[in-house]
């Protein structure tokens, strides 16, 4: 009985809550031949959501400003890697991808707050600025 109840008793591993803080993008470049970007940032972390998420569209504007907050709960102990896509909405038409982020939360540590800004292309001062939040999640959470 003694390993049996040692299985049972198995700790769960532990669960963080992250915070992404769409913040804003400096100097977009202009995306569209007759005017501005209509930007958004759509957010996926497969480990952590089956769904992505995304800010409202901002028109016709180089210097966009959303902050919007998005939350997700994941595991420590997964390989946890948020994906950020920077679009140029063109309805009615397929939207343009115009940079993609790769981010490991394993940079973060819980209880942090971080501000990085990323740079969108090579050329241009472009950045998108955003910031992290992890918290740990005390006690056992359903799935």
């Amino acid at each position: 009985m003694g390993s049996s109840a040692n299985l049972l008793q198995a700790p769960v591993p532990p669960f963080c809550l992250l915070s992404v803080h769409i913040i804003r993008i400096r100097n977009l470049w202009q995306a569209d031949v007759l005017s501005q970007s209509d930007c958004y940032v759509s957010l996926r972390l497969p480990t952590a959501s089956f769904h992505d998420v995304r800010t409202k569209t901002i028109s016709n504007c180089v210097n966009p400003i959303w902050n919007e907050t998005f939350f997700f709960r994941i595991q420590n102990m997964t390989k946890n890697v948020l994906e950020m896509k920077v679009c140029d909405d063109d309805r009615p038409f397929r939207d343009d991808q115009l940079c993609t982020i790769l981010f490991d939360i394993a940079q973060l540590q819980p209880g942090q707050t971080v501000c990085r800004h990323f740079e969108l292309t090579q050329q241009k001062d472009e950045l998108l600025e955003v910031e992290f939040t992890l918290e740990q999640l005390l006690g056992n959470f359903p799935a």
